[in-house]
């Protein structure tokens, strides 16, 4: 059985207040099967987990691990199309918004992506073809759903609420260029990133951000990041 992370933005969900729904405890029990644990803890029947593993298995069991997990796709996203018809919220691997003519498209992971919306609400009223693309499995990650996404926009503006320290810069912005790196049709690739610790963002620094890469006529910022919002 695969491990599973359920990963949300801290500070930013962690302690904001907001309405939510919470479905009951009877819809939640239709929804779930019912629990068996896959292994216990019983002094009647002893039983050894994570062993110690020598490298004659090691390896193989490395690769077992990750086809396992790239195979947990199709589950996942049946999974949410179970949840969709059941609740009436629909949810994607990768989700767009205002994407399909955008010549510019940002991509969010997290809570972000609604401040986003809100910048491209407001680009597309003044005549900038912006659009957004929401990441929202990370892994496996959904490689041909992202190229589907992206294919057609001129510029990709890659956000990242996190430093690979020394590295090219967030880690989204590392797998989306590695996503795109044999595509024969790709968009230029910006990175920035922010809401380090909690800091906020606002519909503005989106605004801002759009800006900025529209005014690279000379592409010097392609393939690079920058800290947005740093004080130097």
């Amino acid at each position: 059985m695969l491990p599973v992370n359920v990963n949300i933005d801290g500070f930013q969900l962690t302690h904001m207040v907001e309405p939510f729904e919470m479905p009951s405890k009877e819809e939640v029990d239709r929804f779930l099967p019912p629990f068996v644990p896959h292994a216990t803890l019983h002094p009647a029947k002893p039983v050894t987990m994570g062993a110690f593993a020598m490298s004659d298995y090691f390896t193989e069991i490395m690769k077992a691990k990750d086809e396992a997990l790239k195979n947990s796709k199709k589950v996942i996203a049946n999974v949410l199309d179970e949840w969709g018809k059941m609740f009436g919220r629909n949810y994607k691997l990768v989700e767009t918004y205002k994407s399909e003519d955008a010549e510019v498209i940002m991509l969010t992971m997290g809570s972000m992506g609604e401040t986003a919306q809100m910048a491209i609400d407001d680009l597309r009223a003044k005549g900038v073809k912006a659009g957004l693309v929401k990441l929202r499995l990370w892994r496996p990650f959904p490689f041909e759903e992202i190229k589907a996404a992206i294919k057609n926009a001129k510029k990709l503006i890659v956000t990242d609420r996190a430093i690979s320290f020394g590295g090219p810069g967030g880690p989204v912005f590392s797998e989306i260029k590695s996503a795109m790196y044999a595509a024969t049709q790709r968009p230029l690739i910006y990175n920035y990133i922010y809401g380090l610790g909690g800091r906020d963002v606002t519909v503005g620094d989106f605004i801002g951000m759009f800006e900025k890469v529209l005014a690279d006529t000379e592409h010097k910022a392609v393939d690079t990041y920058e800290f947005w919002g740093v004080r130097e």
